[in-house]
């Protein structure tokens, strides 16, 4: 007995330890949306990239870029703007 107090054998296991729950992606919000058997997906978090310091105000201006409609020299139309300046997420 004295050998088993001796070696911590009478103390009580200690409790589990909780890991925070983790905040929910934008990944997490679509992945249910994916199709069944998809082996490759890409996922692109602009919100995220335009939060973020050192490349933010570059994706801000190029993606507030390609949202304008625009004329190019020698085409008799205009190109409607790309979608993604507004969006959140893009997945392929």
């Amino acid at each position: 007995m004295v050998a088993l107090v001796a070696c911590g054998g009478g103390a009580k296991p200690a409790a589990p330890v909780a890991a925070p729950a983790k905040p929910a992606t934008a990944f997490d919000r679509i992945l249910p949306l994916l199709p069944d058997g998809a082996q490759v997906v890409v996922e692109l978090d602009l919100a995220r990239l335009r939060a973020n310091a050192v490349v933010g105000p570059v994706v801000t201006r190029a993606l507030a870029r390609l949202s304008g409609d625009s004329h190019l020299p020698g085409l008799p139309f205009a190109m409607m703007g790309s979608p993604l300046a507004g969006a959140d997420a893009f997945v392929i």
